[in-house]
Order: structure tokens, then C-alpha cells, then sequence
């Protein structure tokens, strides 16, 4: 019975959205966990909305026993909402969902009798009532094309159907009243064929509509679907088994981001034992990211997207000790004032070239990477004449220290130090500089000018989403440093219920099947 499909995907794809995993015996770049009472959150908040998808869902053709005819073009109806429904994990990793006293009306569009030589014609509906139906699903792995992946497999489908509830209504006509006293003669070897059709339907079909997403994409996630990272996309083949460990769900995953159709970037780093559930945090939600992960991730951006920012002369604040003007910059750069004229504005591009050998330190509540950045300072001429660069500075394996922050629904990064190792000067009009007295200009400069950074490096950031495969919101996030991971905590919140309205409409065309003038022909 494809009715109950999207039940349990529910459970099921908080299970594979939500990485999270049990113990580290590989390298996953992503760990985390998901606490087992989400679904049952889940299920309170979410049944009304499940069932209002449900409804109308298309059924098998039945013969009836000894040729006596068939029920064809049929469609199962729910018209009200369990109010006994329980979820349950077992051993193996298996999630059970069991629904009792579900009402639910199986309704023919077309059926036909044949009452000793006279056909019969017209429409039917099977009410059945206190029917319970318990689904069992495993979640474990499967070797696709060389690379481990999620799978789900339904392990158990047990429809119970008591035939002595239930009850005909057939209309087309007075011989269809007439026959209405045969028909529930069958009723008992109805309700056994209708039970077994259905589990075999939900053992082969549940499974396929599950699986469908993991094979298809093959362990590959493109996340981002704005334009800028459009070709960005996460490895999540399985590294560590899910697995059920007492309070929480758990797996590991590969974490790998590259983009498509270039060469991966995989980072040099040594296997790191990450957690997978922190006990001491409130957080449902955990996730575990690696430096490995971070590293292809920056990676992975610069490749996809121009990172970078021009800062015009007329936006720098006052409060900075040195003037962008040719007269200003004449110390350190020496030839400035006397190619370009006094008191030349002079405005800069900060362009970002790499990041790597990334390092999260808990001490210091800090991720430290390396940076190749450069710096174009363009003369803007005040006179009509175009601007023109007067020389770039590339600033190689810069340590760069930054902490990850969270304003509202925004993740964002905020630099705390800079510190210049190795500098290279490329220009046709500059005269012979300083390299140590430029250096140390240049590392005062920019630390002075770090609150100006995050200012302008706001504009790159990472907006939460409002909701997660509809059926919840991010109510908040937390990062909490330990050397070589972060912790990534959320609180997840459950949104109210929308299709109230939706549940209303569909009973209404429920009901308009059984006017006689929607079926006779």
C-alpha cells in the first residue's frame, strides 16, 4: 500500500539528512548524532500533514473469488487522523512505526458482478475500520559502483485487517443495491487477499522509493543551489556503519567537497578520532566537522566563486593610521608621489587566492589556516584620467587566525589576527622598496584594519534554512571548539501545522466520489 510510503520516509530521511554515526574505525571528514526522540517529535507534529499526501493514492485491480467479477480502478482514502501511532527502534538498526485503529475506505471507481447471467455494474466503497498496520525498516549500507551508501530495507509489513469490520457500499443502480447482500459474503477472503497484496506491495515498492534518492545521486550532494556555488557538491559515501547507540542514531561520512568536472583537492592530514554524540550538550542534533572538511570546502569555493573586495579611498575610516593617497603611502612605497602626482587617492582590491593547512585549536577557540591573498593598489586619478594600478602585493602562506560566528540565521567568519610571512611586489612603477620596513606596515595595517574586514567580509556568509524537508526549522546553532573539529550543535523546532485546511479539502473529495453522477456512465 503506497499510502504509507511517505510515513515512514519521514523517519527515515531525518535519519539520513541529519549525519551523524557511532564510532570512528575509518577517516570520515563528517560525524554527528541524531537523538532518537526527534521522531517521535516528528510524528505528533507531522501525522495530519503525511496523510493529507496520502490520500488518493492509487491501489491494485482485485478479482473477485470464483470469477464472480472485479473491482477495478481503486484508490485508498483516510479520512481521519490516528490517534494511536508509536515508533520504536529495535536492534539491527531497525526503526518500527505501528498504527492501530486506522479508519480507512477503499473505493472502486468501477466494478462488476455477475449475478447468475446478469452483469452488474457500478461503483463501490470498503470501509475498513480498527485496522493496524506495523512497518519495520532497517537502515544499513549497500556497494554502489565501488562506494558504500545508505540503504533502507523493510524488514517486516504486517497489514491486520479485521473482515468482520468490514462494510460495502455499492451504488450504480438497484441491481447494485441488490447484490449489496452478496458481497459480504467475501468479506473474509477479501480481507486476507487485501493483506497480502498490500505487504508485498510495501516490501517492494517502500524500499524502491526510499533508496531512490541515495542511488540516483550515487553519495553526492550538491547543497548550495544559488548561483555561486552551483557546481559545489559533498561526498557523503558511508565511512563508519550507522548505527544505533543507545539514545541516538549515529553513521560517519566521507566529507569530501570538490566541484564538478575539476580535479578533487584532498588535503594531506592524518586520521582523526572525532566523536560522534556529545552527552554533556542539549543539542538533538550534533555534527562533528573536520579540518579535513573545512579545508575542501574552502577549497572547493575559491575554485567555484571570485572571493575578494575593492575598498574605494572614500570608505576607509578615519580612525585608520594611514592615508590611502599617494602622499600617504610615499614611505612605504617609495616612487608613489613622484609618478602619480601629490595627494593622488589610491583605492585597493583585496583579491583571495587559497586557504589551506587548516587547524582548529580549542584553547584558542580559533581556526587557523594559511591564506595567499593580493592586494591591487589602483591610483584614482581626480582628474579624468583612468585609473591605473600602480603595482600588486601577493601576501604567500599568511597565518591567518578566525573564529566561526553566528548572527541570527547567519553563519559567518570573523578575523581575529593576521600575520604576513612571505611577500611578493609586482609593478612597473615603483622604485626599490623595503621589504621589512613594508612588512611590518603592512602586518600593522592590516590588524588595524581587521574591524573593517569583517565589515566588508559580511557580505560572504551562510544563511540557515528556514526548513529542512518541511518538517522542521532551525531554532538555534552553536559551535564549540576542539582541537582539530568543531561542534556543531542545533536545536531543531518544529513548525505548525499547515495543511489543516489541505486534510478539510481532501475528506470534502472523498465524499464527492460517492455521488452517483461522478461514476455512472
Amino acid at each position: 500500500m503506497r499510502n504509507y510510503n511517505k510515513l515512514f520516509t519521514l523517519a527515515c530521511l531525518l535519519a539520513t539528512t541529519l549525519f551523524s554515526a557511532t564510532q570512528a574505525n575509518l577517516h570520515p571528514g563528517i560525524t554527528g548524532s541524531i537523538d532518537l526522540s526527534l521522531f517521535e517529535d516528528a510524528k505528533d507534529a507531522y501525522l495530519a500533514n503525511i496523510i493529507d499526501s496520502l490520500n488518493g493514492l492509487s491501489q491494485f485491480d482485485y478479482d473477485l473469488p470464483r470469477k464472480q467479477g472485479f473491482i477495478k480502478n481503486n484508490t485508498i482514502h483516510i479520512t481521519e487522523t490516528p490517534s494511536d501511532v508509536k515508533l520504536s527502534t529495535s536492534d539491527n538498526n531497525v526503526f518500527n512505526i505501528e498504527i492501530r485503529d486506522l479508519t480507512v475506505n477503499f473505493v472502486s471507481q468501477f466494478f462488476r458482478y455477475n449475478l447468475w447471467f446478469i452483469p452488474v455494474k457500478g461503483f463501490a466503497k470498503i470501509k475498513m475500520s480498527k485496522v493496524n498496520l506495523l512497518l519495520s525498516v532497517q537502515l544499513t549500507t549497500k556497494t554502489e559502483k565501488s562506494r558504500t551508501l545508505l540503504q533502507f530495507n523493510v524488514v517486516k509489513a504486517d497489514l491486520q485487517l479485521d473482515y468482520k469490520r468490514l462494510d460495502f457500499d455499492l451504488g450504480g443502480g438497484f441491481l447494485a443495491d441488490f447484490i449489496d447482500i452478496f458481497i459480504p459474503l467475501f468479506r473474509k477472503t477479501i480481507s486476507g487477499d487485501i493483506e497480502r497484496s498490500v505487504e508485498a506491495q510495501l516490501k517492494s515498492d517502500l524500499p524502491q522509493r526510499l533508496n531512490q534518492d541515495l542511488i540516483t545521486d550515487n553519495g553526492f550532494l550538491e547543497p548550495w543551489k544559488f548561483p555561486a556555488f552551483q557546481n559545489m557538491t559533498i561526498d557523503y559515501s558511508v565511512e563508519v556503519n550507522p548505527s544505533i547507540n543507545g539514545t541516538y542514531l549515529g553513521a560517519g561520512f566521507n566529507g569530501t567537497v570538490f566541484n564538478k568536472g575539476m580535479l578533487h583537492y584532498k588535503p594531506v592530514s592524518d586520521p582523526i578520532m572525532m566523536p560522534f554524540h556529545n552527552y554533556k550538550v542539549k543539542s538533538r542534533v550534533q555534527f562533528f566537522i573536520s579540518e579535513y572538511f573545512l579545508e575542501t570546502a574552502a577549497h572547493s569555493a575559491l575554485q567555484d566563486m571570485a572571493v575578494g573586495f575593492f575598498i574605494s579611498h572614500k570608505i576607509v575610516p578615519e580612525s585608520l593610521p594611514f592615508d590611502l593617497t599617494t602622499t600617504g603611502l610615499e614611505r612605504y612605497f617609495n616612487g608613489m608621489e613622484a609618478t602619480f602626482g601629490k595627494d593622488v587617492p589610491v583605492d585597493l582590491n583585496f583579491t583571495l587566492a587559497d586557504v589551506r593547512d587548516f587547524e582548529i585549536v580549542r584553547s584558542k577557540e580559533k581556526i587557523i589556516a594559511s591564506v595567499d591573498f593580493a592586494i591591487d593598489f589602483i591610483v584614482a586619478f581626480e582628474d579624468g584620467r583612468a585609473p591605473i594600478s600602480a603595482g600588486k602585493i601577493e601576501f604567500n602562506s599568511t597565518v591567518v587566525d578566525f573564529s566561526v560566528d553566528v548572527k541570527g540565521k547567519r553563519v559567518t567568519m570573523e578575523i581575529n589576527d593576521i600575520d604576513i610571512e612571505k611577500i611578493f611586489i609586482e609593478s612597473d612603477y615603483l622604485g626599490n622598496l623595503d621589504v621589512s620596513i613594508l612588512k611590518v606596515f603592512l602586518n600593522f595595517a592590516l590588524n588595524e584594519a581587521i574591524p573593517f574586514f569583517n565589515f566588508l567580509f559580511g557580505d560572504y556568509y551562510v544563511d540557515l534554512p528556514e526548513v529542512i524537508f518541511g518538517f522542521f526549522g532551525i531554532k538555534d546553532i552553536s559551535f564549540t571548539y576542539y582541537d582539530h573539529y568543531l561542534e556543531c550543535g542545533i536545536s531543531p523546532k518544529f513548525l505548525p501545522l499547515t495543511s489543516q485546511k489541505k486534510l478539510f479539502d481532501s475528506f470534502q473529495k472523498f465524499n464527492y466520489l460517492f455521488e452517483e453522477k461522478a461514476f455512472l456512465q
